[in-house]
């Protein structure tokens, strides 16, 4: 199965309620914002745990561990984010075809989606 999409690196983590609250963001949505945002959200929400995720890559995760064959097409930065990318689809059983794209200050690096996971567990993106 070829599956072409959007590799993102999804950066888990729990926080409470109130830090969404003082953000300004409504539990359960999805905020898109800009690298500076990402960053500083990143830092507020501490380590949590990163997983390589994205809806088309996780159903080539699927198909391979089910038995089937899979490729993932995408593309990562040309960092860590995306050697780790790269990493988790190799273990998954999983083909990589991944463009590695230059990264440079203050420019976008691997696709990252922070998933901040209230204490009832909804998910806000």
């Amino acid at each position: 199965m070829l599956c072409v999409g959007t590799a993102l690196v999804d950066h888990l983590a729990f926080v409470p309620d109130q830090l969404l609250e003082e953000l300004g963001f409504v539990r359960g949505s999805m905020n898109l914002v800009d690298v500076a945002t990402s960053e500083r959200l990143r830092a507020l929400v501490g380590e949590g745990r990163q997983v390589s995720g994205g809806s088309t890559a996780n159903t080539a995760v699927g198909v391979a561990s089910l038995g089937g064959s899979a490729c993932f097409v995408g593309a990562v930065g040309d960092d860590v984010d995306g050697d780790r990318y790269a990493s988790d689809l190799e273990q998954a059983g999983v083909e990589p075809i991944l463009a590695r794209l230059p990264v440079g200050p203050g420019e976008a690096a691997t696709g990252r989606c922070i998933v901040a996971v209230s204490p009832d567990g909804e998910r806000t993106m």
